[in-house]
């Protein structure tokens, strides 16, 4: 199972990523390819504070700054297509930012 965990606290996003899509080598790919997409467009952005943690079944994303917000939704909702796809591999977690904003 693969877990997509967002979280945006304040102006900070936080994109976790474990697991493996085991038993689907397209679903495999699919979260491949979107934790490429927002690798590239961090290294994009190139925001002033961020940083990535790139792991087999375990990879991380923080950032804020310009744009930011915008790619991370992008991210979110390409995983959000991906579970409702295939359900029993990939689920997607928002978490509430810590101020209730």
């Amino acid at each position: 199972m693969v877990e997509a965990r967002f979280k945006r606290d304040g102006v900070r996003n936080t994109l976790t990523v474990t697991g493996h899509a085991t038993g689907s080598e397209a679903t495999c790919a699919a979260v491949s390819t979107i934790v490429q997409a927002m690798e590239t467009a961090i290294d994009y952005l190139n925001p002033p504070d961020w940083s990535k943690r790139l792991k087999p079944g375990d990879v991380e994303f923080c950032a804020e700054g310009p744009g930011v917000c915008a790619a991370f939704e992008i991210v979110k909702y390409s995983f959000m297509r991906l579970a409702a796809a295939d359900p029993e591999r990939v689920r997607v977690i928002e978490e509430e930012d810590n101020d209730g904003i």
